[in-house]
């Protein structure tokens, strides 16, 4: 086989490699990130039943107090390394947060937001949405009246697997062609099986 046929060959064998992989990872992007919502939202809903629960006093309301004393709960909430969850008033102010050094930047952000979240809040668990902001994804669910719960999560750290599925798509075709090649100058450079055995 001629030198110029195995540039041919490799390179028709990468780009068919190539389409495959990009239709892949197109279909898992969308997948990855249907999941990841799917799931924080989940979260939220749930995070807003368990405080619901947890903070009710004994005539059926929940105060900031009692909202305070779930701030250790929150702590053990963590998604995506450093993903977790907060809680904010009707007025947007957060009433328990478990990282005391993001609750400024927090702030920040909710007063940016406050419209949207509140209306997200609102939703049944089917139809809640995340809100993108800064970097980072914002997923909102009314306890009752007078609390939302809110998780925040980093957009780079909640997207690190698509980003690994983008690096195979360049990798694989790259590795592939490598190996077409090596495999067919190997073959191109064995002698006729007369020539090796007469």
């Amino acid at each position: 086989i001629s030198t110029r046929m195995i540039v041919v060959l490799s390179v028709l064998a990468a780009l068919m490699i190539f389409t495959l992989a990009r239709k892949t990872y197109l279909v898992q992007e969308q997948r990855i990130k249907d999941d990841t919502d799917r799931f924080l939202l989940e979260q939220s809903a749930l995070l807003a039943e368990m405080v619901k629960e947890l903070a009710s006093t004994n005539d059926g309301d929940i105060t900031v107090e009692s909202i305070q004393g779930l701030q250790a709960n929150l702590s053990s909430f963590s998604y995506f390394d450093d993903g977790y969850p907060f809680i904010c008033d009707e007025d947007g102010e957060i009433v328990a947060h478990p990282k005391i050094a993001e609750k400024s930047n927090d702030e920040k952000l909710v007063g940016q937001t406050w419209n949207k979240l509140q209306q997200n809040a609102e939703q049944s668990a089917e139809l809640l949405q995340k809100i993108v902001t800064n970097g980072y994804y914002l997923y909102s669910k009314r306890i009752d009246d007078k609390f939302i719960v809110v998780t925040k999560v980093s957009e780079y750290k909640a997207r690190a697997d698509i980003r690994f599925k983008q690096r195979l798509i360049i990798v694989v075709p790259l590795l592939s062609l490598l190996s077409f090649q090596n495999n067919y100058i190997t073959i191109g450079k064995r002698k006729p099986f007369c020539q090796r055995n007469c």
